[in-house]
């Protein structure tokens, strides 16, 4: 990352990216706990906690996007509509 940029634009960029990534796993938890009640037949305790980690991850990605759009968006360029930050990043560890 350029030393130059501010810390506002730092945030811009990494911000959404944070977000998106939680936004990811919230996705893989969600998979896991269908297979795992299905193919484990989950009592519940192990599927409400797969479900409180996705509910963490989804909460933690609504914070990032909220702390984005507080920054400052004057980063010495402008924005066309729709214009948002965020860059593609992804991985899986999908079951």
């Amino acid at each position: 990352m350029n030393p130059e940029r501010s810390l506002a634009e730092r945030l811009a960029r990494l911000l959404p990216h944070w977000a998106e990534h939680c936004g990811e796993h919230v996705a893989e938890i969600a998979a896991w706990r269908t297979r795992a009640e299905a193919e484990l037949g989950a009592d519940g305790t192990l599927a409400t906690q797969l479900l409180e980690a996705e509910q963490r991850l989804a909460a933690a990605r609504d914070a990032l996007l909220a702390a984005c759009a507080l920054l400052p968006h004057d980063h010495g360029h402008d924005h066309p509509p729709g214009h948002d930050h965020a860059h593609p990043h992804s991985h899986s560890h999908r079951p």
